[in-house]
């Protein structure tokens, strides 16, 4: 290796010229030094790829050249594992705000929202589970205790406080008393029923009646039919919560129905904060609108074929999403008599209170830390009670000082792992918040408790109970969201004149359909090459006339078999998608080919230069992105990375900001007001624009000339792309990125699942079975 580096390496990355700042004979592989690691690292991957020596240079023979990688590589791969075994893969990983607030609810069988009140959590490998991003600070532990005052209050109130029951019912008599000068629905004596109707204003359909007195969840249920439904019979609609009014302009997005002539019962769960009331409206962007202002009447509207929604009636009825107070007792407080008889201070009767609190405090603790606890390790929160008791608190006020204590201790915070194979409990601990999100349940920790986790066949059993429990959803939304920006969607809004297609009861079709469509690789196995390309897709009735594709019938997401005409298939086709890999004007096939690479490819994408301006979209249509990409590229700096990013961009340049299919470019017109959807472009706010060119040719010479025939190209390699995934769940699983010695692990997981064509459900049990999951 020493040979080969003085031949063909030195020259350039010595003392005397370390090009790029790079210094080669100064970096000795020592696991206990990282960043010597992360540059040798490197210097394999630039070898490996063809990039170094750079061209122009004298290159080494092909046997030569494979010698030098597999003696580098196993040289890396060595000082990995002796700092892996050192140290332990992943360093301290604390639970994400997402965690901490399912694992306080599952603790304390609360409901209360918490995640707002704590510090959004940092992102590295495209995860906000990644340990080596996470810090904590004083700000933070203020934080904690907060949430944990907020949490033990709502866990106290419901144990020992009587239940907090009540239904809202809203009729006729109630509804009849809107007004319309306040942009509220118009009231129909004739049919006993209110009006919301397609509106232009903000605040339209909002209902005073139905504020609610306290913060809570509620169960909404609204009587509802379409009045002047459009040629397919159904007026999509929102339901927000809020103030409703300028002052406090903030909705909350509660779900979108579709109403249709024959009346009807929807129903939603929300929480919705006091003093809050509900909005109603017709929200399409496919609607006719309002134009009669805040006094237009009944009589107005269907002369003019205004699209509205009925309401004959509304229901809301506060609910709990948890325990009710008989099981949380036996939760919080077993083995111990609660009295909390009507109209008195609720108490907890203890022949010996410091026996009873040391034996309450041990079993919240040994709970809430995920393992089994030995007594001096519970000692310190024990002495937390025994000191309250001392002074004269009562047992009940022990206890919430103990429980307070417990829940801002590192030992809850933070996963407890130990470098080398994970016990049964870490085990449990890690595969619980991979696949829900929150601690591990009874069975789960019974299986550890017996030790029997570890065990391959126990640890299968384990997973497929979990991938089938309702839990198992927090893995498909959090996991998608994460791995694919989901969590961006709301960064920019579509220009209105460009895009007059685009409303939020669209947005929340796109990200139902991917959730729908990862849970159904999931549920079925299907093959991670549906990610590129799939003969069938999820969508409502919304999302299905968005693409042009002929609705089958029936309400909700449904699956649907995709024809070539459809121009879909695969996660990378999917609105969602090519919205959060957009701008509000226009698209790039800068961030759409990183992003492409990053996420689907698994390729790296150094960062830009500093001192290279960005590509500024050209909304009048002089320019193409082509052209401006073509003079970008002159630029040599740029020219090595767009090489690798231009060519997926490229391929996706066919769907416009929010996915729909394009042959050309919309270009902005002055003057123009938004056009309504389904109107071309000489009654909106845009014309057409050059053509759309996805030609290219990738970086090892393959020429394309759509993306039909780019996706030929990624699948011919479908283990890349089974690769890339496991990659993904190995780091949102784990908490670390992939490291080094991962690479040979990851290709085991494939070839171990290349018999069942790379199945998504496969993908997750090899990863979990994994060496690198199995140990810390």
């Amino acid at each position: 290796m020493e040979t080969f580096l003085k031949q063909n390496c030195h020259q350039c990355h010595d003392a005397d010229v370390h090009e790029g700042g790079l210094d080669l004979t100064q970096f000795a592989l020592d696991s206990a030094k990282p960043e010597a690691l992360a540059r040798w690292v490197r210097a394999y991957d630039r070898v490996q790829a063809g990039e170094m020596p750079p061209k122009g240079e004298p290159r080494p023979g092909a046997q030569e050249w494979q010698k030098f990688l597999a003696s580098l590589g196993e040289q890396v791969r060595n000082a990995d594992l002796q700092r892996i075994a050192a140290e332990g893969r992943v360093p301290a990983r604390r639970l994400t705000r997402l965690e901490y607030e399912r694992t306080i609810h599952d603790l304390l069988g609360i409901d209360v929202p918490l995640i707002d009140l704590l510090q959004e959590d940092p992102r590295a490998d495209g995860f906000d589970k990644v340990s080596t991003a996470q810090q904590i600070s004083h700000f933070q532990l203020d934080q904690y205790l907060n949430v944990a005052d907020i949490a033990l209050d709502a866990a106290w109130e419901r144990a020992l406080g009587p239940a907090k029951r009540h239904r809202t019912e809203l009729g006729w008599p109630e509804l009849k008393t809107l007004s319309t000068r306040q942009r509220e629905p118009v009231p129909r004596p004739e049919h006993k029923d209110v009006v919301s109707w397609s509106p232009s204003r903000a605040f339209s359909g909002r209902m005073p009646p139905t504020k609610v007195r306290e913060s809570g969840w509620y169960r909404i249920s609204l009587g509802v039919s379409a009045v002047n439904p459009p040629a397919d019979g159904q007026v999509w609609c929102s339901v927000h919560s809020g103030v409703c009014a300028a002052a406090a302009p903030t909705l909350f997005w509660i779900g979108s129905f579709a109403a249709v002539e024959e009346q009807r019962e929807v129903q939603f769960e929300a929480w919705i904060e006091a003093g809050h009331i509900l909005e109603v409206r017709p929200h399409d962007s496919a609607h006719k609108k309002n134009k009669f202002g805040a006094k237009y009447a009944t009589e107005q509207a269907q002369s003019a074929g205004l699209p509205g929604v009925a309401i004959k009636w509304i229901s809301l009825e506060r609910i709990s999403r948890g325990p009710d107070a008989a099981p949380l007792r036996e939760l919080l407080f077993p083995g111990v008599r609660v009295d909390a008889s009507p109209g008195g201070n609720a108490a907890l009767i203890s022949a010996n209170p410091k026996i009873d609190a040391a034996r309450l405090v041990q079993a919240f603790a040994s709970r809430a830390f995920r393992r089994p606890l030995t007594d001096a390790e519970a000692a310190p929160y024990v002495a937390l009670a025994e000191h309250e008791l001392d002074g004269g608190a009562s047992l009940l006020d022990a206890l919430r000082v103990a429980f307070r204590g417990v829940l801002t201790s590192p030992r809850f915070l933070y996963m407890d792992e130990s470098p080398g194979r994970l016990p049964a409990h870490a085990l449990a601990e890690r595969l619980s918040y991979f696949l829900w999100s929150t601690m591990p349940d009874d069975e789960l920790r019974a299986a550890a408790d017996a030790g029997r986790l570890t065990e391959a066949n126990i640890l299968h059993q384990q997973v497929e109970r979990m991938l089938g429990d309702p839990k198992a959803e927090a893995f498909i939304h959090n996991f998608t969201d994460q791995w694919l920006n989901l969590t961006e969607i709301d960064a920019t809004t579509p220009d209105s004149k460009l895009y007059p297609e685009f409303d939020e009861v669209l947005k929340y079709a796109m990200l139902d359909e991917t959730h729908a469509f990862f849970r159904e690789l999931v549920t079925s196995d299907r093959s991670a090459t549906n990610v590129i390309d799939s003969s069938f897709g999820f969508m409502n009735s919304r999302l299905a006339r968005h693409y042009g594709i002929p609705w089958p019938g029936g309400e909700g997401m449904r699956q649907v078999t995709l024809r070539p005409e459809d121009r879909r298939g695969g996660l990378i086709t999917q609105a969602s998608i090519l919205k959060v890999t957009a701008n509000g004007t226009t698209t790039s096939p800068v961030v759409r080919g990183v992003w492409m690479m990053d996420r689907i490819m698994g390729q790296s994408v150094p960062p830009v230069p500093a001192n290279v301006p960005a590509i500024e979209p050209d909304i009048r249509g002089a320019t193409t992105i082509r052209e401006q990409l073509a003079k970008h590229r002159e630029i040599e700096t740029c020219a090595a990375c767009h090489v690798k990013i231009d060519p997926p961009g490229f391929a996706l340049e066919n769907y416009d900001v929010i996915g729909l299919w394009r042959d050309e470019y919309r270009a902005a017109v002055d003057g123009f007001k938004p056009a309504k959807a389904g109107k071309d472009g000489k009654e909106g706010g845009w014309q057409p624009g050059p053509q759309v060119d996805p030609s290219y040719t990738t970086a090892d010479g393959r020429a394309f000339k759509s993306l039909a025939e780019f996706k030929e190209i990624l699948l011919s390699d479908a283990d890349k792309i089974a690769r890339n995934l496991a990659a993904k769940l190995m780091t949102y699983g784990t908490g670390a990125g992939i490291s080094f010695s991962d690479r040979q692990v990851l290709d085991d997981i494939v070839a171990k699942t290349r018999k069942q064509e790379y199945g998504v459900r496969s993908l997750i049990h090899a990863v979990i079975a994994s060496d690198s999951f199995l140990n810390k």
